[in-house]
């Protein structure tokens, strides 16, 4: 009898190469495979062949052209679908990593924080397809992918399919149930064919319970005394089971389970929201912008990250780059992997922002930032096209890279979208020591194929080997990745790795200007000994100049630290233009920052607009150009700019905090304030001092005062922190106590960033307002 991989692979032959069966489910079978005209690794799941023969394969198709419109970062998208020897099947992407299932059954019990950032996902991912009138039906372990720290959900809409498809005398007939019994709703329970999305907020509250508690919610000897609780039983209490999760955690779970669907959230958006509110109680608090893993690293995204440009798609002509201004415009992707290892993905992620840096410098050429570029590492589910019209560009490069050993292969092809053509399709193979000189030679490769569009000289110029060190080289690589995570964790490890670097190589300018960069970001987000971290900083980024006198990076990193922590505007802003003449894509940002602070907002606003048309998914160039927008009280183009920052990267506390902000100012008072205390939940003491602010300009006395008390009380080093406590008193009245800590500001190494908001209106006419900006060194 031929079985089911054997009438597969004669039925696919010439499309996909069939490897090995990958598990079994109770409507379908899963097989590894290659798809052979794309080379890269699938899932081709293939019902169950009974059920495929009552089904019909027209109806069922039909069906999954639906579900395969879906595009979202925590979706796991749909390639292909069809029909292979009288099989029906869909084909997926495959994905390294486990089921939540196999988490489970390895560790039970999961930390409540990675439990709620599981939810978080596959809640946005379902928030996302309820909009578009996809109900998923089956949540459960078995459905939820994980990779790195993101979760992606598998099978969406699949037994909607199934069920539209089907009638209930043909399930019946296979002994298919649509739907797993421990993680269904009652309305399905008690058989009701129209259900809606907070069938799915049930089965996910389910999969919350389980993960918590380490058992489901309802279990029983048979399918029918499951279902039967489900419809009338109450689930023991979650800290009955596991006594460390919070009263806020449960109650969100002891919602998301009520039995009427009246009585739970009424859609995903509001279960995010109420995780949200809870999500750092009973656990460690975190950090303001956390890292996706370096599996799936990028814009922290992470946020949203793959498929952002329906965000875009729908802001208005401000905030997107000017679709006919793409040419001549390049977006280069990340470059595949091809291998197993960290080691391979530092040096695969390397060489692309190495080829960023190197085709930046192709004249008359416009080149996406790395920020941007990174969002689309996983670019399941959006086509060339897509991605092109997301960053605003003409043209995309991508390809793969392979180390092994001591050899290297890179696989380049240059695409012209609009045109659908390939420009450069090459296959170099060098000596991984000759990695320099190949990132080069690709640069001119693509120089000369775009010598008629660039209207002259085909030519880049040419950049020197950064190390001849291999191992140094890594070392770099392996910091660049931490720092990228920013986190104060990871910012240490990537200060060590600089250093490994940089013993093994003393004159490797790079290295020297990642150890600056790293040092300046501890020093800003609170790291220990603040004074240090900043001496070291410029001595770096100086160290980094004496070895290379043109290094647009050294002279960023330099120009930053000057200007943030010694109030050198002069120097700062001489840096800053040399790098940005350079071609440093951070000194656009820096020299905003630093016009803005000088008090010449306009300037730094001018500055910000252009870095976004280089840079359109980077959460912190957008951010501060909200702030600038602030700045000059252009409250509704701030929130415009924050709301895609919040889609950029939810779990930056900054983000939360000035949307509260800009909220308060318009009068929007009640959300104002839920933005900031949602910042004080994902942030720091600085978040909190935000928070204080808005309690008390909302006449939340009390509750101001209280939450200012703990800022005071666990006071650190966070750079601005004095500002915005000087801020809060602001806002209770309290001027003489606002002064004390405006005075404690300038006294260290103080900033105006924060001091130009219109909140400091009622002491701005001052006498010691104004000098306290001339101490400074900038015009009040």
């Amino acid at each position: 009898m031929t079985t089911i991989i054997e009438r597969l692979r004669s039925g696919v032959t010439g499309r996909y190469e069939i490897e090995r069966e990958l598990g079994r489910g109770g409507m379908a079978t899963v097989f590894l495979a290659t798809d052979l005209k794309h080379k890269r690794q699938v899932a081709i799941k293939v019902l169950d062949p009974e059920l495929a023969s009552a089904i019909g394969s027209s109806r069922f198709l039909r069906e999954i052209e639906i579900v395969a419109r879906l595009t979202h970062p925590h979706v796991l998208p749909i390639h292909d679908s069809g029909t292979a020897d009288d099989l029906l099947y869909y084909v997926m992407p495959y994905v390294e990593g486990e089921t939540l299932r196999d988490r489970l059954a390895r560790s039970r019990q999961l930390p409540v924080d990675d439990a709620l950032r599981i939810v978080r996902d596959v809640a946005e991912a379902l928030e996302y397809a309820h909009t578009r009138g996809v109900i998923h039906r089956d949540i459960k372990p078995e459905n939820i992918l994980l990779a790195g720290r993101d979760a992606f959900v598998a099978d969406f809409g699949i037994a909607r399919a199934v069920e539209c498809a089907t009638d209930q005398q043909a399930r019946t007939a296979t002994g298919i149930m649509l739907g797993t019994p421990q993680y269904m709703s009652p309305e399905q329970a008690s058989g009701e064919r129209e259900i809606d999305g907070r069938s799915d907020v049930y089965a996910l509250g389910c999969v919350l319970y389980e993960m918590l508690a380490g058992e489901a919610p309802f279990s029983g000897p048979t399918v029918q005394s499951v279902m039967v609780k489900h419809l009338t039983a109450t689930a023991p209490p979650v800290r009955a089971l596991r006594p460390s999760v919070s009263a806020g955690v449960e109650s969100v779970i002891n919602r998301a389970l009520a039995k009427s669907p009246a009585d739970r959230y009424q859609d995903a958006g509001a279960l995010i929201r109420a995780l949200d509110a809870v999500g750092s109680e009973g656990s460690a608090r975190q950090p303001a912008m956390t890292g996706r893993g370096f599996a799936l690293a990028g814009v922290g995204a992470m946020v949203v990250g793959l498929g952002l440009w329906l965000v875009f798609s729908q802001s208005d002509a401000g905030t997107t780059p000017d679709p006919v201004s793409r040419s001549p415009s390049l977006a280069v992707l990340p470059f595949d992997q091809i291998g197993a290892g960290q080691d391979s993905l530092y040096f695969a992620d390397g060489l692309t922002e190495e080829l960023i840096a190197a085709v930046g410098r192709i004249p008359g050429l416009r080149v996406i930032s790395r920020t941007s570029a990174f969002a689309f590492r996983d670019k399941r589910g959006l086509t060339l096209s897509q991605i092109a019209d997301s960053l605003g560009v003409g043209m995309v490069l991508e390809g793969s890279v392979q180390r092994e050993s001591n050899r290297l292969r890179v696989i380049a092809r240059l695409i012209d979208v609009a045109a659908d053509s390939t420009l450069l399709n090459r296959d170099f193979n060098r000596e991984v020591r000759d990695v320099f000189a190949l990132q080069n030679e690709i640069a001119q490769e693509i120089a000369g194929a775009l010598r008629l569009r660039l209207g002259g000289s085909a030519s880049t110029p040419s950049a020197a080997a950064l190390t001849h060190d291999v191992e140094a080289y890594d070392l770099y690589l392996q910091g660049r990745a931490f720092w990228n995570q920013r986190t104060p964790a990871a910012l240490n490890t990537a200060v060590a790795r600089f250093q490994a670097a940089i013993a093994r190589d003393s004159n490797f300018a790079a290295a020297h200007v990642g150890l600056s960069d790293a040092l300046t970001l501890s020093a800003l987000r609170g790291g220990a000994s603040p004074d240090e971290l900043r001496t070291r900083a410029v001595a770096a980024a100086e160290r980094a100049l004496q070895i290379d006198s043109s290094n647009a990076g050294a002279h960023a990193a330099l120009g930053h630290a000057l200007f943030n922590f010694y109030h050198d505007y002069k120097a700062g802003e001489k840096h800053l233009t040399r790098a940005l003449a350079l071609d440093s894509s951070a000194a656009r940002l820096f020299l905003g920052i630093l016009y803005n602070d000088m008090g010449q907002p306009d300037r730094g606003i001018a500055l910000l607009r252009q870095a976004i048309e280089q840079d359109p998914f980077s959460a912190a160039v957008r951010t501060t150009l909200a702030r600038f927008y602030i700045t000059v009280r252009r409250f509704p183009e701030a929130l415009e700019q924050l709301r895609i920052s919040v889609a950029l990267s939810p779990n930056w506390s900054l983000t939360h905090v000035l949307t509260g902000y800009a909220l308060v100012e318009q009068g929007n008072r009640t959300e104002g304030v839920a933005a900031f205390q949602r910042g004080a939940a994902l942030g720091n003491t600085q978040d909190s001092a935000f928070w204080a602010y808005g309690l008390a300009v909302t006449g939340q006395r009390d509750a101001a005062e209280r939450v200012l008390r703990a800022v005071v009380r666990d006071r650190s080093e966070i750079f601005s922190l004095d500002a915005i406590i000087a801020l809060a008193y602001v806002g209770l009245g309290n001027h003489e106590e606002a002064f004390r800590w405006l005075d404690r500001q300038v006294r260290g190494a103080g900033s105006p960033a924060f001091i130009r908001l219109p909140a400091f209106d009622p002491i701005r006419n001052d006498p010691r307002f104004v000098r306290l900006l001339r101490d400074l060194g900038v015009t009040p």
